[in-house]
């Protein structure tokens, strides 16, 4: 656990790191699930330009995303 990671707005360098993160949530429950979860298949390049999509880093690392739409 992170104790205080920094909050910031993604940008267009972070679409391939959201799809990577997304991949590997939710990929071990497609045998359970039997088709793909939305998150997957999200159009985080939409989301980014709406400025909904935010990260959250630990220095450089990535250890998470949201998406907050309004």
């Amino acid at each position: 656990m992170v104790a205080n990671p920094a909050i910031r707005l993604a940008t267009e360098a972070d679409i391939a790191g959201l799809q990577e993160a997304a991949e590997l949530a939710y990929t071990k429950y497609l045998p359970r699930l039997q088709r793909r979860p939305k998150p997957m298949d999200a159009d985080f390049t939409g989301h980014v330009k709406r400025r909904e999509a935010w990260i959250a880093e630990d220095g450089e690392q990535f250890v998470g995303y949201v998406i907050l739409i309004p």
